[in-house]
């Protein structure tokens, strides 16, 4: 799926992002710094959909390439994007923040946490080993591996993933003209380019 799918079901619409306020008091970035980071996200979508094989033919190593396992991996993306959406949207009500700066960290801890998130793969045996038994009892064993590899491995990067999003977005959105009308465009730009 798209990251414009992915978006609105992390309930963060472009009617949200038109809504966030944008205070007089909070620093409003250069056009440059905005345009950087539009095509930052349009090479994070590209990223996003890269990790999303790789991580597919990684999990084969240890699940079957079955439906049920590329279900679980989907589900670990776009519930993560959703929970990272949802966690970062109402901050964005907040004045006074430097949400450039904020971007700028947590893209930073999403390139950390990405790898991170292959560097876990050889510890999936024991972390099976020793949480196995207790998530197998809840939705069996047949699924119990393929939930906890694709919650491990994909779920924490996907969450950074979403909270990224509305952020980046806001930036963008507030370096337009006040009172244009151009808000529109640019979020629509913005989605084009992310997907």
């Amino acid at each position: 799926g798209s990251h414009e799918e992915r978006s609105v079901a992390s309930g963060f619409s472009r009617k949200d992002a038109a809504a966030v306020p944008v205070n007089s008091t909070v620093p409003v970035p250069s056009g440059s710094a905005a345009r950087i980071v539009l095509w930052v996200f349009a090479l994070s979508g590209f990223v996003s959909l890269a990790l999303e094989v790789v991580w597919f033919r990684a999990a084969t190593l240890f699940l079957r390439p079955t439906v049920y396992g590329y279900a679980m991996m989907l589900a670990a993306v776009l519930g993560g994007i959703a929970v990272g959406s949802y966690a970062a949207a109402p901050l964005l009500r907040r004045p006074g923040r430097q949400w450039l700066l904020t971007l700028a960290w947590l893209e930073g801890a999403l390139a950390v946490v990405t790898l991170l998130s292959f560097a876990v793969l050889p510890a999936i045996p024991r972390v099976m080993a020793a949480i196995g038994p207790a998530v197998s009892s809840v939705i069996g064993s047949y699924l119990a591996y393929q939930f906890i590899v694709s919650f491990i491995v994909i779920l924490p990067t996907m969450i950074l993933f979403g909270a990224a999003f509305p952020i980046g977005l806001h930036v963008w959105a507030a370096a337009g003209e006040p009172g244009s009308g151009d808000e529109g465009a640019r979020i629509g730009s913005f989605y084009s380019l992310n997907v």
